[in-house]
């Protein structure tokens, strides 16, 4: 008879039983040191990486969204707006893979947008050439496709590639609508929130205009000199 893979002639026989016990210490022991380890890495996770993982968890919830901040209003001494800001909607264009692909030419050796880069990037400047003119200004200039795809450049002479492309500033609401309402059908396409600086249209001491720090006499009394000169 084989007791725990030795041989022995039963559970009497003394090395059998010493064996036996050394397996069952081994055992409980092993299982303890499991139990020891595991204890110090919740540990861990409780009082060391909590706060970590915490922020892990919010960001799979929650998108930070940044907004530039409106500039304030400049008001003159008897109450005139001189310097204001209005909110716009502008829209950007980010060129993902979807319209960056690209394949090597095996007879110039260059590498080239894929057919499938060219579809996409297409169809994404007809879509929304035939937005701008559905639901756009009728009075503000119009967008052909051919001109979204130069705003596009797609050979990176004015922007790197990660850099979002500015297609049209000054949405209105039925765009803004549109847009949002079929995203999926505009990949790469955000809407963004941007102000537009007004100033009084005087053009007496514009440049001083929320300037914030002491001006130097001297170089006014020198720049009227200058100006009153012959």
């Amino acid at each position: 008879m084989r007791w725990f893979g030795k041989t022995g002639s039963g559970p009497g026989n003394g090395e059998t039983t010493n064996y036996l016990s050394l397996r069952i210490n081994l055992f409980f022991f092993g299982t303890f040191f499991i139990f020891v380890i595991m204890m110090i890495r919740l540990a861990g996770l409780q009082f060391v990486e909590s706060p970590e993982l915490s922020e892990v968890e919010a960001s799979r919830e929650t998108k930070d969204v940044p907004l530039a901040a409106i500039r304030g209003t400049i008001h003159a001494a008897g109450g005139e707006d001189i310097a204001h800001s209005t909110p716009i909607q502008s829209l950007f264009v980010t060129l993902t893979q979807e319209y960056t692909a690209k394949v090597k030419n095996k007879k110039t050796g260059l590498y080239e947008p894929t057919a499938e880069a060219k579809a996409n990037t297409k169809a994404l400047a007809a879509g929304l050439s035939s937005v701008f003119e559905q639901y756009g200004d009728p009075s503000a200039k119009k967008l052909l496709k051919e001109d979204i795809l130069l705003l596009l450049d797609l050979d990176y002479k004015k922007s790197l590639g990660y850099v979002p492309r500015k297609i049209k500033t000054g949405l209105t609401m039925k765009e803004v609508a549109h847009l949002m309402e079929n995203r999926q059908r505009y990949p790469g396409v955000s809407v963004v929130e941007e102000s537009i600086r007004h100033y009084d249209k005087d053009t007496v001491a514009v440049q001083t205009v929320g300037y914030m720090k002491q001006f130097r006499l001297q170089r006014i009394i020198m720049y009227t000199k200058i100006s009153a000169a012959p």
